[in-house]
């Protein structure tokens, strides 16, 4: 029974290395064990030796997270997911959360439910400052809970936008 796990696993890592970059250019270089024998992590790496995946895995074999990166080492997303390889809610409340990039810094975060739509979204300044936070049902945008701080002149404009996205309320808060 055993074998048959551990095959499965192995098939499933091959499957999940061919998402980020070809089979023929990733492989599985490193694995790390549980003291009972089941695969604890798997780091899939790309042909420059740079991280495209990981795997970690409950000591029962079952897989516990994925985290992707991209070929420059940035963490793209991270997957949680139960003992039925269904995505999972964490303890801060998203089942998955993916991150955007512009010149190696953080542009864009999302996160995901357990059925895969998007929860909210934060965007970030160049420099690193929060600028937007918006939440979502259904995958799709709320307008009554957007708020956009943008900069300003070393004021932030702190908009809320009502039902069919006007703007609801505004005011500027001073920077410091």
């Amino acid at each position: 029974m055993k074998i048959i796990q551990t095959v499965i696993i192995l098939i499933a890592i091959i499957i999940s290395a061919s998402y980020v970059c070809s089979a023929k250019d990733a492989e599985v270089t490193e694995v790390s064990r549980w003291d009972s024998g089941a695969i604890k992590e798997t780091v899939v790496y790309d042909p420059e030796y740079s991280i495209t995946i990981r795997n970690f895995y409950e000591q029962g074999g079952s897989l516990e997270r994925v985290e992707k990166y991209d070929s420059l080492g940035n963490k793209i997303e991270i997957s949680l997911y139960d003992a039925n390889g269904n995505l999972r809610e964490g303890l801060d409340g998203w089942a998955a959360k993916r991150w955007r990039y512009i010149d190696g810094k953080v542009f864009q975060e999302t996160t995901y439910g357990t059925d895969g739509k998007p929860r909210t979204r934060r965007t970030f300044s160049e420099s690193g400052k929060l600028v937007a936070r918006q939440y979502m049902s259904d995958g799709e945008s709320e307008p009554d809970d957007i708020i956009r701080k943008e900069p300003a002149y070393g004021t932030q404009a702190v908009i809320v936008y009502g039902p069919g996205g006007k703007v609801e309320r505004a005011a500027n808060v001073v920077n410091e």
